[in-house]
């Protein structure tokens, strides 16, 4: 039997009636009983909270394996805390019970936001070092370092700007790019690879399937590396949606950023991230997907991908 944490999340959404639908027995961690409602009958809900030790034994007993979801997002500083508790104590405390119930493989689901940004092209690969920035990814990483230290058998997996149906950040892009006709751009380009969430399913499976990937950590993105003005013409035309865009030259943004900087220089006042990312060309969270792909994981289309998100969302609107 597979238990799965975060299984009425967006990933879980998609995740449980995969398993059940592949035959597999699937129990989900539950720690609001009214959010059950969203699982499939024929999976198991169990009452537990990670940050309760003391409920997990239970839920774990029979388990052969674990798909960690679960996770606290917000990202604010102000919230640090909170995250520490459930993403680095809360996997720390399954995986520790875990063990105990000699639960053979751990698989993580991380975030490929534990890189941090760069200004090169170049694609971040599962060999190099973390620099993550906001308390969500040092959380995150924090976690993967909790499972891979102390897990009997892990695979680790960090995925990329997901999305598909059921993401409410989906919707509401989908809905900013019905509505709005112009969109103006500074002359920095963030670029990355966002993925398909049925893509990340495919990956949780094969890591599941998979021993030779145990042991592994392993980028989830998409094939398709954009940039965010292209993302918005791509949704545009899965839409259906006319739309303009206008570009600030890039030496505009670049001149507005260094007065920024040193404005907040001259207050005492550290440079925001944000406005430090616009002295360059490129912002760049792209993440190489070659070792996904040598396990068998292909990745949708980014144009595909955005067709079928919305054509699912535009039906669950009409039902």
């Amino acid at each position: 039997m597979i238990l799965v944490t975060g299984g009425t999340g967006f990933i879980g959404r998609h995740l449980v009636p995969e398993l059940v639908r592949r035959g597999e027995a699937v129990r989900v961690l539950v720690r609001d009983e009214t959010r059950a409602t969203l699982l499939p009958e024929a999976a198991q809900r169990a009452q537990g909270d990670l940050q309760r030790p003391e409920t997990l034994t239970a839920p774990l007993t029979g388990i052969r394996a674990i798909v960690h979801l679960a996770a606290v997002m917000d990202g604010a500083a102000s919230h640090a805390a909170g995250m520490q508790a459930a993403n680095v104590d809360g996997t720390r405390a399954l995986t520790r019970a875990a063990n105990v119930a000699g639960v053979a493989h751990f698989v993580h689901v991380s975030s490929a936001g534990v890189y941090g940004s760069r200004h090169v092209p170049q694609p971040f690969t599962e060999a190099d070092e973390p620099r993550p920035t906001t308390p969500y990814e040092q959380t995150k990483l924090a976690a993967e370092r909790v499972v891979r230290d102390e897990a009997m058998e892990w695979t680790v997996l960090r995925p990329t700007g997901v999305f598909g149906p059921g993401r409410a950040q989906t919707a509401e892009f989908l809905h900013t790019v019905r509505t709005r006709r112009l969109w103006v751009f500074g002359g920095t380009d963030t670029v990355f690879n966002p993925v398909y969430v049925r893509d990340v399913v495919d990956a949780i499976v094969t890591s599941l399937e998979s021993r030779t990937a145990r042991g592994q950590i392993i980028n989830v993105g998409g094939p398709t590396v954009v940039t965010y003005r292209e993302l918005v013409r791509v949704t545009a035309r899965a839409l259906g949606t006319p739309m303009r865009q206008l570009r600030v030259p890039r030496a505009v943004t670049r001149a507005g950023a260094g007065t920024a900087a040193a404005i907040f220089a001259a207050a005492g006042r550290p440079v925001p991230t944000r406005v430090a990312a616009l002295r360059h060309a490129v912002v760049s969270r792209v993440v190489s997907i070659d070792k996904a792909r040598h396990f068998g994981v292909n990745a949708t289309p980014l144009e595909a991908a955005m067709s079928a998100t919305v054509e699912q969302m535009s039906a669950f609107a009409r039902s």
